[in-house]
């Protein structure tokens, strides 16, 4: 008789002897969060949960609370390679060599942090911008261009430093 007591307990969630309007008395302590969508806000703070949709009507155009795996390592990937490019756009300029983008050249003729700063702080905030609206196609599609353009800058680099090197 026990092992049936557990069992029932255990299946229904009920406990033998106990009326049905005292179980179905909501026991949650915290409101429910699928009541309203995820904001702006909270997506911005890479906070909570919630990092995809259990519905695939779901997933476009809305936010999740915390970015995919492979958004991470696109953002990561993008980075790296921004920070690379600093490093060998200096190299290259200090060999002679001149900066394609008008607008990092005439920070780089002001100063080398400027320089640095303004190209790592756009490369930040730009993926990560991308990263907070990953589930909107566009900038789905822009995180991936971006990565493919910073490969391709990389390629860039590989043959200017072969070349004169």
């Amino acid at each position: 008789m026990q092992n049936q007591e557990s069992w029932t307990t255990r299946a229904t969630g009920d406990h033998v002897g106990t009326s049905p309007t005292e179980c179905s008395v909501e026991r949650r302590a915290l409101p429910d969060r699928r009541v309203k969508p995820t904001t702006l806000h909270s997506v911005l703070t890479f906070r909570g949960r919630r990092g995809g949709f259990r519905r695939s009507h779901e997933g476009r155009g809305a936010f999740v609370d915390c970015p995919s795996p492979k958004v991470i390592a696109l953002v990561i990937w993008v980075m790296i390679s921004s920070a690379l490019d600093a490093l060998f756009t200096l190299v290259h300029t200090t060999a002679g060599g001149g900066e394609a983008n008008p607008v990092m050249a005439l920070a780089l003729a002001y100063d080398l942090n400027l320089f640095v700063t303004v190209k790592m702080a756009t490369a930040a905030s730009g993926s990560w911008i991308l990263a907070v609206l990953q589930q909107f196609m566009l900038a789905s599609q822009g995180l991936y261009t971006l990565a493919v353009v910073y490969l391709g800058i990389m390629a860039l680099h590989a043959t200017l430093i072969l070349a004169g090197g």
